[in-house]
């Protein structure tokens, strides 16, 4: 699988451009952060994969940007996990079996907010809520840390990285 802010699925190159990616390396999912869709816009078909995706919610609606899709080869067995969220985190999750195993990825993206720094809380208020003990968190955090090549550590940084060392992840 793969993750990538497209930062507009909306935009025709954009779309085009994730399309071609697919076409070459057959991945069994996307993760897209800033799908940037609305309640007005239909439904990016991509041949081959069934589209799950997130609008923004009506609370940050008044702010551009946001949304969230997940497209995951057809054939490929999957369920939705519902989630609730602290505002504005944004986030979806998606759960597989295999071998009896269950699974879950998760797909967020966190808008940086003036004034409103990332809590630790927020992101563990939504892994609690995954089924399964092996699971996989990925998005956009807007989080700067050296622990993923980050020259600078900011505060989103260390609440991030408090995260995974407390998961294990």
């Amino acid at each position: 699988f793969i993750q990538l802010n497209i930062n507009g699925l909306n935009v025709p190159e954009r779309k085009t451009q994730l399309v071609q990616l697919l076409q070459r390396k057959q991945y069994d999912a996307v993760f897209l952060q800033e799908s940037k869709l609305g309640s007005r816009n239909k439904d990016p078909i991509i041949n081959g994969y069934t589209l799950i995706r997130l609008n923004r919610p009506n609370a940050l609606n008044h702010r551009s940007g946001g949304g969230l899709a997940i497209y995951i080869k057809n054939g490929i067995s999957h369920s939705e996990v519902p989630l609730k969220t602290i505002a504005p985190l944004e986030a979806q999750a998606v759960s597989f079996t295999d071998k009896s195993k269950v699974f879950s990825i998760v797909n967020i993206y966190r808008p940086e907010v003036k004034g409103k720094p990332q809590r630790f809380s927020e992101y563990q208020y939504v892994y609690d809520q995954l089924p399964g003990t092996d699971n996989i968190v990925l998005g956009d955090f807007n989080a700067k840390h050296v622990l993923w090549g980050s020259p600078t550590t900011d505060t989103n940084g260390r609440q991030v990285a408090e995260f995974i060392e407390a998961n294990d992840l």
